[in-house]
């Protein structure tokens, strides 16, 4: 919507980038993923959850409703063109299995490739694309009919749901990768990010904001061993791990998200390194440097070591800016049209920095 104030917090961008930075570095250094390098998507999912739910609540305090098909159609504006634009070109060029290709046009890779005997190759990762379209066809649902007083116990339901879920995953049978792929068991990240946007943001000092930055992301590291030790490590025919370890396991997964949450409110609490041009750039084009590089990876991978893992990011830097810039911004210049609280980096006089709801706020 034209003249629409914008909701805009720069130093997210720099914290996207980071969580991109982390997968990146699992998947090209597989070892890393045992210090939690993987669970970058986490922090993926906790962030869209929060920038969502807040842009939706401020939607609906500023027109007295959320319009459910207007997000609909800005979130395909910014999610269909390069991906389905990826997924098609991977299909021509280098072959797909049809069931592959129709279940990620469809957005369920997630729950259908885990259970094949050959993966879906360098689309892989875009799994997570599925769970998070999954979550913005549902999410703004409950927020336009449920009350708000409501919404906080509903972000402790959704965390109570993937622990539970987990737990009966496991027991049933399934291993971690099909549990991990499982929409279901990442519904804590989704309850995380939206309790977050949901509560008063806290004033922090620099002290205070490093140690519970740096205190989350070694929590991270911490709970990607004791995750790694207890599914990899442990004997599948001890009696005692088979009872335990499914109960270990989700709720080390939440601790997990939690961590993150606690990372997103230490950087939402002012964090300037994150906000510095470079890292917002980067940030910006996130999308497109996830998307691209598995395939980036996949390409080099027959390099020398040492130049590898430059030459990957380096590239996939490359691409990621020339998808953004082509293919990707003029679908993003269309978004406005169906926006009533502007998001973006491309600030305006009517720009502000988002304000923390308060328990005085009349909506709350």
């Amino acid at each position: 919507m034209p003249g629409a104030p914008r909701f805009y917090i720069p130093q997210l961008d720099g914290l996207r980038f980071l969580a991109f930075l982390a997968v990146f570095v699992g998947h090209a250094v597989p070892a890393a993923s045992y210090l939690g390098a993987s669970f970058g998507v986490n922090v993926f999912f906790v962030l869209s959850s929060y920038l969502i739910t807040s842009l939706l609540v401020r939607e609906a305090d500023a027109a007295g409703r959320i319009d459910v098909p207007a997000f609909w159609i800005r979130r395909a504006l910014r999610i269909w063109p390069l991906y389905f634009g990826f997924l098609f070109a991977n299909a021509i060029l280098w072959g797909m299995p049809a069931r592959v290709l129709v279940a990620f046009s469809l957005f369920a890779g997630n729950w259908v490739v885990p259970f094949w005997e050959h993966g879906p190759g360098p689309i892989s990762h875009l799994w997570s694309v599925s769970v998070e379209e999954q979550f913005y066809l549902a999410w703004p649902l409950v927020l336009a009919v449920l009350p708000r007083r409501l919404l906080r116990p509903a972000c402790f339901l959704l965390m109570a749901v993937a622990v539970v879920g987990r737990y009966a995953l496991y027991l049933a049978g399934f291993d971690v990768g099909a549990v991990w792929l499982n929409s279901l068991a990442q519904l804590d990240a989704i309850g995380v990010g939206a309790l977050v946007a949901l509560t008063p943001r806290l004033s922090l000092s620099p002290m205070w904001r490093g140690v519970l930055g740096v205190g989350a992301s070694l929590a991270v590291v911490a709970l990607a061993r004791v995750l790694w030790h207890w599914l990899l490590v442990q004997a599948p025919g001890d009696q005692l791990i088979y009872v335990a370890a499914p109960a270990a396991t989700s709720f080390a997964f939440l601790g997990v998200d939690v961590a993150c949450g606690c990372l997103l409110i230490a950087v939402l609490a002012g964090s300037a390194w994150l906000a510095m041009p470079p890292f917002v750039y980067l940030g910006r084009i996130s999308y497109g440097l996830y998307v691209f590089h598995q395939a980036v990876i996949r390409l080099v991978g027959d390099l020398w070591w040492p130049w590898r893992l430059p030459m990957a990011f380096v590239l996939t830097v490359v691409v990621a800016a020339v998808s953004y810039r082509y293919l990707e911004l003029p679908f993003l210049r269309l978004k406005s049209r169906f926006e009533l609280i502007a998001s973006g980096a491309q600030l305006s006089s009517r720009t502000f920095v988002a304000t923390p709801f308060r328990p005085s706020d009349p909506a709350l």
